[in-house]
């Protein structure tokens, strides 16, 4: 069979990318680039709020801090958090970028370290071509808000330091900047482009000698060289996928949409959009999916038994939901049945909420042979015929312990989980909820539950949650309930993953004889 595949789909493909011109359908699939604001602050994306939660947990990681030092620093997260709910993006990201500051810098450098936070560093075009001679690569520093100046700073006064250019932990070359303080307008001015095509892909940061940030700062400007443009790339990627739909086997289909969705993330520039792929390295990216294509064109599934993070998606009879999938690398090599986590995040996130938020569920899926799917819950309704979707498209892919399949909600994720845990509790051999609870319908089987609140959580308030807690417990619902000291809402998820997983791992559903 994969033969005769072949033979008929390599020929109309090849066609196709020679002489079609793009059509209309594929044209509005291509992704929107924002383009740089001529002047003022550039946008704040989705993926600036993620960096800056990323930043206060490497600030504080490997960090005792006491019980009022925690209760604070959850206070001023979760101060962000509801500013972003309300919309105010600026004032929630200059908090985070302040915690960060505050928390991991020594007092003498927090003032300059809260400057360097306000600042986005990039390299515009961030994809460089080799051989090409588009002229050189600038730097251009933009203020994501107005930078706080010292209190001794005088007018004029200007935050100086240098763009460090890397490889690992190698230095490729390092320049001088001055940006005024106060001020919204990028700054920018010529990059060594010679050096930096001599090098596959780099970060890009700010430091000062007042502020030599200890810890990384998890959005730092990256780059990237190429003998060809991603966006022409990704161009021939969706032209020639055009077809897969009139000549692959039914049982590919949905591989083969995932192969277009992820198509569309390989850009040269980065998408600002809320339902994007995971476009951490669009070289990496292209290279993967070219991979992919030739496996699906010879009849095989590219993400089967795959291991490693996958931005994929996953078609339900109503809509069509993002997801992160993380399959340990003992899991895809033994094919061994393994217990599978669904991942469902709070009210402004999604699908990559889990593993770039709260990055710690991916070791903790690695370490436990877990397979984790975060999936996007704005999209994914919650419903029991929805859950069943997403658990039968990772079990076409990978090989599921159906004995042990666990649901973990945050905030709003919390109350799809609890809906779960009685609409699906014969499937699902654990629920763990975290500062959330839904409401559990009375004379229903519910599935174990773990119920963790912060104490000073100011979203999901203990007291708010008691009644619909009380009620689960009155109507026979076995509750494992925990109110965790000197917590919030947000930073609790990565303090807690660690008791959940466990916890989860121990509920095992009786199998079917």
């Amino acid at each position: 069979m994969h033969a005769m595949f072949r033979s008929l789909v390599w020929p109309a493909i090849g066609l196709m990318a020679c002489t079609s011109p793009i059509s209309a359908p594929l044209r509005a699939q291509l992704p929107t680039v924002a383009p740089a604001p001529a002047s003022g602050a550039p946008a704040i994306t989705r993926t600036d709020i993620a960096a800056a939660y990323r930043n206060v947990q490497l600030a504080t990681a490997g960090r005792v801090l006491p019980g009022d030092s925690t209760a604070d620093l959850n206070r001023r997260v979760d101060a962000a958090t509801i500013a972003f709910r309300g919309g105010r993006t600026v004032d929630g990201l200059r908090a985070l970028h302040e915690a960060a500051a505050d928390f991991g810098n020594t007092p003498a450098a927090r003032t300059a370290a809260r400057q360097l936070a306000a600042l986005r560093v990039t390299l515009a075009p961030r994809v460089l071509i080799r051989g090409r001679v588009d002229g050189e690569p600038r730097v251009v520093i933009a203020p994501l808000y107005a930078v706080a100046p010292p209190a001794h700073a005088t007018i004029g006064d200007s935050v100086r330091g240098t763009v460090r250019f890397t490889r690992g932990d190698q230095l490729v070359t390092e320049l001088s900047f001055a940006i005024a303080t106060g001020s919204l307008a990028p700054r920018s001015f010529p990059a060594p482009g010679e050096s930096l095509r001599r090098i596959d892909a780099g970060r890009i940061a700010l430091a000062t000698t007042a502020a030599p940030r200890p810890p990384p700062r998890a959005d730092d400007g990256r780059w990237f060289t190429t003998t060809r443009s991603p966006d022409d790339v990704r161009v021939d990627l969706l032209r020639k996928a055009e077809v897969l739909d009139t000549l692959l086997p039914f049982d590919l289909m949905s591989a083969a949409a995932t192969l277009r969705a992820r198509a569309r993330g390989v850009t040269a520039e980065p998408i600002v959009s809320l339902r994007t792929p995971f476009t951490d390295n669009p070289v990496a990216l292209a290279r993967d999916i070219e991979a992919e294509f030739e496996l699906l064109v010879t009849g095989g599934n590219p993400y089967a038994n795959r291991y490693g993070d996958l931005w994929r998606i996953v078609r339900l009879p109503n809509a069509v939901v993002p997801v992160r999938l993380f399959v340990p690398l003992d899991v895809a090599r033994a094919r061994r049945p393994a217990p599978l986590v669904i991942a469902l995040h709070d009210e402004g996130g999604d699908e990559n909420t889990f593993p770039d938020v709260f990055g710690r569920i991916v070791g903790l899926a690695e370490s436990s042979g877990v397979v984790v799917v975060s999936v996007n819950s704005d999209l994914f309704s919650g419903s029991g015929d929805d859950f069943n979707g997403i658990v039968a498209a990772i079990q076409a892919d990978v090989t599921i312990d159906v004995a042990r399949i666990y649901v973990i909600g945050h905030g709003r994720g919390a109350e799809q989980a609890t809906t779960l845990a009685a609409t699906r509790a014969s499937l699902i051999a654990g629920v763990a909820c975290i500062a959330g609870f839904g409401r559990v319908p009375t004379g229903r089987a519910v599935a174990p539950m773990l119920v963790i609140l912060g104490e000073f959580d100011p979203i999901s308030a203990t007291e708010q949650l008691t009644p619909p807690i009380t009620e689960a417990i009155s109507g026979g619902a076995s509750l494992d309930v925990r109110v965790v000291p000197n917590q919030g809402h947000t930073l609790i998820v990565n303090a807690m993953l660690p008791t959940v997983v466990e916890w989860l791992l121990r509920q095992t559903r009786p199998r079917a004889r």
